[in-house]
């Protein structure tokens, strides 16, 4: 995937940084499942600058137009026509009309083109205000007294999102994608919160936490799941996870649940 920045984008804006990553997140995981063989252009635009108020697009472009037949059957074998859904989706997980209400929530706007010849290419134009850049001395103590948390995701861009929002409120973060390196991790570190997705190839989030809990039943979990959590909500419990969150999440609910369970 190749990578186009507008270097006259400023340093600092204002914005929601949790709910725009996962907008990007989904719109790139859509045109890398899309794209078996070809290719994929992920560019950021300055459009315009009014004062502050900077208007950017978030552009991912890819010239596939079909999956691999491993992800067709793990993907689509719930729907009948196919090539419907593949028209509206965009993401795992998460389909057109989701995503275009998360960029409504923040004041954006997904523009689709498609093209079964050329591929596809998404657009998202959002009003972000800069930041005055005044205050540039850091604290060298800063890193003295973090707190640490264990993200285990298997998917990249989710455990990049998480880091990021921990990163700016005084957590250290190690990120896994995986549980059995989960378990490794947890054995050998001490960590003050532990956050896991739920849905993981080989050993999920549910079997990771109960391989934990045999030697650690002190350290709050939280569970990270975009399934009907009524349906796992025994097995959760059963589990020794100590709460869960819904995705797509918001950094403010993010942030409340950990502070429920760690002492700052």
């Amino acid at each position: 995937m190749d990578l186009d920045f507008d270097n006259d984008i400023p340093e600092k804006l204002h914005g929601n940084p949790a709910i725009l990553s996962q907008i990007l997140m989904n719109l790139i995981s859509n045109a890398l499942r899309f794209t078996k063989n070809g290719n994929i252009v992920f560019s950021v635009h300055l459009i315009n600058k009014k004062g502050k108020l900077n208007n950017i697009s978030f552009k991912i472009k890819h010239d596939g137009n079909e999956v691999s037949e491993e992800d067709e059957k793990s993907i689509y074998q719930e729907f009948i026509d196919i090539e419907k859904v593949k028209k509206s989706y965009l993401g795992t997980g998460i389909n057109s009309t989701i995503v275009k209400r998360l960029a409504k929530s923040i004041g954006g706007e997904i523009i689709l083109q498609n093209n079964s010849q050329a591929g596809s290419e998404y657009a998202f134009v959002l009003n972000l205000e800069a930041i005055n850049q005044n205050n540039k001395g850091a604290n060298p103590d800063a890193n003295n007294n973090k707190q640490k948390a264990l993200i285990v995701d298997d998917n990249k861009l989710n455990l990049l999102v998480a880091d990021k929002i921990l990163s700016k409120e005084n957590f250290e973060c190690t990120t896994i994608d995986n549980g059995f390196d989960a378990i490794e991790l947890a054995k050998d570190h001490t960590y003050d919160i532990i956050l896991m997705d739920i849905n993981m190839p080989k050993l999920n989030g549910i079997g990771t936490t109960k391989r934990i809990r045999e030697f650690d039943n002190e350290t709050p979990i939280i569970a990270l799941t975009a399934v009907d959590v009524t349906q796992l909500n025994r097995q959760i419990m059963q589990a020794g996870l100590n709460d869960y969150i819904l995705k797509p999440y918001d950094k403010s609910i993010l942030l409340e649940m950990i502070n429920k369970y760690v002492e700052n």
